[in-house]
């Protein structure tokens, strides 16, 4: 009897550690169930011979390869430029983006989560010098409320986002301020990612620089701010001010001078 005894012993725990190890070997909840499968490694270099990419992989039934562990993207030099997760070839997990050049090469330019392909939670960026530059909130792969900008750890700009993770408004914020106020330098109506509707500059002291009217993406009517020709305009936000009717350009605007009074003014940190 004891003998018997034993042996059911033995057999109900042979069966619980079976259950155990199926239990750990499950996928996430919400993703497909998978047969085991095994995991190979692709490197690829560069010319020079060190490490371009690394990942993991499996091969689904119809032999299609799918990302499945870490993804690491390097420089030439060996460093670092971005590492992701995958899960059943979807990011899932976190991801870090490095700068690639100047001085602050290799320094940590942004980290985001994913989940289930899926952007989810915080994520920020940073300047090369370790200074906060944005950081904004995920639900479901939609941005959740505002994408806050920063200088110096003053904030400098928001974009608005609709309920469906679109953006609808943008403002551009003089980094000095008056008191406690901040000045709207830019804020301009957007529909989706290109501009429509008002916008309106202002110099520092809140009177109006100028206001005109956009559709889709382009100059409509009044007077529009555009990026100038080449690096000035595209890297470096330099912006010429003309007048439009009708979507047509009408010539360069004549726009009200800078108040006197403007500046300085006091700066403003965000803590």
């Amino acid at each position: 009897m004891k003998h018997v005894t034993f042996v059911l012993a033995l057999c109900l725990i042979v069966v619980v550690v079976v259950l155990t190890v199926c239990a750990q070997g499950q996928p996430k909840k919400g993703s497909a169930a998978l047969p085991t499968v095994t995991l190979m490694e692709e490197v690829t270099h560069h010319p020079g011979g060190k490490v371009h990419r690394s990942y993991t992989y499996y091969r689904d039934r119809a032999g299609r390869p799918v990302k499945h562990g870490l993804y690491k993207v390097y420089l030439p030099s060996g460093q670092l430029l971005l590492q992701q997760e995958y899960r059943d070839g979807l990011m899932d997990g976190e991801e870090f983006r490095f700068h690639s050049a100047g001085p602050c090469k290799g320094a940590l330019a942004s980290h985001t989560r994913w989940e289930q392909g899926k952007m989810t939670g915080l994520a920020q960026g940073w300047q090369g010098t370790g200074e906060l530059w944005w950081k904004v909130t995920f639900r479901d792969g939609k941005v959740d409320g505002t994408k806050r900008w920063y200088l110096d750890g003053a904030l400098v700009g928001q974009d608005f986002y609709d309920d469906d993770g679109k953006q609808t408004r943008r403002v551009r914020l003089y980094p000095l301020v008056r008191g406690k106020d901040w000045v709207a330098e830019f804020d301009g109506s957007y529909r989706g990612d290109v501009m429509h509707g008002t916008s309106t500059f202002r110099y520092s002291d809140g009177s109006i620089k100028a206001v005109g009217e956009w559709k889709d993406n382009e100059p409509w009517s009044g007077v529009c701010g555009t990026p100038v020709a080449g690096d000035a305009g595209s890297a470096g936000g330099i912006l010429e001010f003309n007048e439009y009717k009708d979507g047509k350009l009408i010539g360069p605007a004549k726009l009200p001078p800078e108040p006197e009074s403007s500046w300085p003014r006091q700066r403003n940190t965000i803590k």
